[in-house]
């Protein structure tokens, strides 16, 4: 073989692996959509963030709790993030999240029976450990606006909790994997 041969021979594989380094570098490229835009809940040095649509985060005055039978608040948040505000009527949502200092079983009991339930450990964005808890509590049936199900959860430290409250099967309702990113967001005091 020529040397003029050769060296087209080595020009066209040049060029081919041009070619195949621009191809891969172009499928590699991150082509994801820009991180959504959040908001940010925080008590006492601890926060969670939810995202920035439907969302809006109430002044820290602002409470949301469930009653006993005399009318006393057993299960409480203030200044909570409430997901879809509005969007039955004034004063309905379709879920809420906040710091609490009640445990899970107290706003289970103040929803009614669950029919189903779990916890398991988990690690926060920020590397602290956690434990995460749920139950799925049904509601009976009620105004237009209620939930069939509703989806409790919480994430706990061991100073900090965070639960978050939402109708569950319904259009627009938050799906489990929405839940458990908004309360694994949690980032406790240190």
């Amino acid at each position: 073989m020529s040397r003029a041969r050769v060296a087209t021979l080595l020009g066209v594989v040049a060029v081919l692996c041009v070619v195949a380094t621009a191809a891969v570098a172009m499928s590699t490229r991150d082509e994801s959509a820009p991180e959504p835009a959040m908001l940010t809940v925080s008590r006492a040095g601890s926060s969670f963030q939810v995202p920035a649509e439907d969302w809006k985060v109430e002044d820290p005055a602002v409470r949301v709790f469930y009653t006993d039978e005399e009318g006393r608040p057993v299960a409480v948040v203030r200044g909570p993030a409430v997901y879809r505000a509005g969007y039955c009527g004034k004063g309905s949502n379709q879920g809420f999240a906040g710091f609490t200092r009640h445990p899970l079983e107290a706003w289970v009991d103040a929803l009614g029976e669950p029919h189903s339930s779990g916890a398991q450990e988990v690690t926060l964005g920020d590397g602290a450990e956690a434990r995460l808890e749920w139950a799925r509590v049904a509601q009976p049936a009620g105004d237009r606006c209620a939930a069939a199900e509703v989806h409790v959860a919480m994430v706990r430290t061991d100073a900090v909790r965070v639960v978050l409250v939402a109708d569950a099967g319904e259009p627009g309702a938050l799906d489990d994997a929405a839940v458990r990113s908004i309360l694994r967001s949690l980032s406790p005091l240190p």
